[in-house]
């Protein structure tokens, strides 16, 4: 019996970018986002977040997080609506690519948030991607946004310190 193994080259060799992890491929995603765009069943409710997926090659963007279901992979952000269509994804290349004013978390949203048609959209995200400088930046754009916010990204607003809230009755 006979193996054939095909090799998949999507991009130039000689032309890669070098702070890209993911150049190799990059046409790939390119291709899907677009093709995600363009048959984006119109939802206002959207929800960014992110996901695992299985990889256990050699790359230099693998993670390992222990307690997952899938331990180790790439990382890669998304944003869907609500019934789970994918319509922009990113993969996760390290912490270096931020704007520095959003974060990490807040520059993932912004980027998302900036391929999709103009409209008015409400996002939804949990506390990883929210912060005060992301919900003023979405507020600019007409985008409404929903997410829990950590207690250091609370940037001097009158929040009631975290030992206090614990001693009040639920709902106060």
């Amino acid at each position: 019996m006979r193996l054939l193994l095909f090799i998949v080259h999507l991009g130039a060799w000689m032309n890669l970018a070098p702070n890209d992890r993911f150049a190799k491929i990059r046409p790939l995603f390119t291709a899907l986002n677009s093709s995600f765009l363009h048959a984006f069943p119109y939802e206002k409710n959207l929800s960014v977040d992110e996901s695992m997926v299985p990889y256990y090659g050699r790359h230099s963007a693998k993670q390992f997080i222990c307690g997952k279901p899938i331990c180790f992979g790439c990382k890669v952000r998304s944003i869907n609506t609500l019934l789970g269509y994918c319509i922009q994804l990113e993969p996760y290349q390290g912490a270096g690519v931020t704007q520095s004013a959003l974060g990490l978390g807040g520059s993932v949203v912004v980027k998302l948030v900036n391929t999709l048609p103009s409209d008015k959209y409400i996002l939804y995200f949990d506390n990883f991607f929210t912060s005060l400088p992301l919900l003023e930046q979405l507020a600019t754009n007409s985008i409404c946004a929903t997410g829990t916010v950590r207690v250091n990204r609370v940037d001097k607003c009158p929040v009631m310190a975290v030992d206090e809230m614990k001693k009040q009755v639920r709902g106060s």
